[in-house]
């Protein structure tokens, strides 16, 4: 199956208002909390210690919640680059030195979305993606309180909730990153030296963060996985987003890969809830896009992407582009990935955690 976010409320299902932001912290408080974030990591990326990984973690949700409670008033994404998209590309792949926010902004403009080859070293992606296989079996043998090296259960400060969608992500092939502190340290080094929080910043025109319900370590297995489309605004809301899809393993051929709609798209679609049919069986899914419907906006069945990744490529899009997951039982193979949610503090989506980037 696929995870689809559900709207965050009561363990009977009943929704709960956005929990209220903590207090602003001063600036000299959020520079400090910044400033321990960066001393911390430099001590560990000379001895690794479990302690002061899960201790990082914990200083970037609380500078996380902060800046939530500090929105700047009108950010601006970056000036659209069209000039340096490849010419006559459907999809527009690029270096990550060719990468630039305006240039990033232009294709997710015209085409939704920007394929980023070699984001990840093949080999780092490879050893990230054995790392993950561990996080899965220390969930397995353990309940998630008592700690370890590669799992142990986050619980955010007050006044956000308790996590509940464990269950909804494990039945999707997923480990929440913010659920092994210590990958979700490796995952913030490795997006560090490739330049992300620079460029994320820049495209968004704010100070971006990642959301724990929105970063997610993925084993998808083609046995177990149906792909719907459909857009992450569905359930997101009004955010100002961006997400970095990135691939450790090959996959679109012999793993799950995914079906793209490589145009822009500038609203959310009508969805199962609205009474659309989202297969041609009649199934019904509250968030999922309709096969006609995608084909129609696509411009045609021939127009929907199946992109071949290789371990360490990215897909950069939005929330409001297209997708479904593309998989097939008979494939041999399955995909690890991990998908990193960032979202602008002015427009965070509701009742989601945040964790500073």
């Amino acid at each position: 199956m696929i995870f689809r976010r559900r709207q965050r409320g009561a363990p009977d299902g009943s929704a709960t208002a956005r929990p209220a932001p903590p207090p602003a912290a001063s600036d000299s408080e959020q520079i400090e909390l910044i400033a321990e974030v960066e001393a911390l990591t430099r001590r560990n990326r000379a001895r690794r210690d479990p302690a002061l990984e899960r201790r990082i973690l914990r200083l970037r949700h609380r500078a996380g919640a902060s800046a939530l409670a500090r929105p700047p008033a009108a950010p601006r994404y970056a000036e659209p680059d069209f000039d340096r998209l490849p010419d006559g590309a459907a999809l527009p792949e690029l270096s990550l030195e060719e990468l630039t926010p305006e240039v990033l902004r232009a294709g997710i403009l015209r085409h939704g979305c920007v394929l980023i080859r070699g984001l990840l070293d093949g080999a780092e992606a490879g050893r990230f993606a054995a790392e993950i296989g561990h996080a899965f079996e220390a969930r397995e043998r353990q309940d998630g309180s008592s700690g370890d090296d590669y799992y142990e259960e986050f619980e955010p400060d007050p006044p956000y909730p308790g996590v509940i969608g464990r269950p909804w992500v494990a039945d999707a092939g997923g480990v929440w990153a913010a659920d092994s502190p210590k990958l979700m340290f490796e995952l913030m080094e490795a997006f560090e030296r490739a330049g992300l929080r620079s460029l994320i910043g820049r495209y968004l025109g704010e100070t971006a963060a990642l959301s724990v319900d929105k970063c997610t370590l993925r084993r998808v297995d083609p046995a177990t996985t149906v792909g719907a489309w459909h857009q992450d605004g569905k359930f997101l809301g009004d955010v100002r987003s961006l997400n970095v899809w990135l691939t450790l393993s090959r996959c679109g051929a012999d793993a799950p890969g995914l079906d793209i709609v490589p145009r822009r798209v500038d609203h959310v679609l009508a969805t199962g809830g609205e009474g659309v049919p989202t297969a041609e069986d009649g199934t019904r899914l509250d968030w999922g896009v309709a096969p006609p419907l995608a084909e129609r906006v696509a411009g045609g069945a021939d127009r929907i992407l199946r992109p071949l990744f290789e371990p360490g490529d990215a897909l950069l899009f939005d929330h409001l582009f297209l997708h479904q997951t593309a998989s097939d039982p008979r494939m041999p193979n399955a995909r690890f990935a991990i998908e990193s949610w960032f979202f602008g503090a002015s427009r965070f989506p509701q009742g989601y955690v945040p964790i500073a980037f």
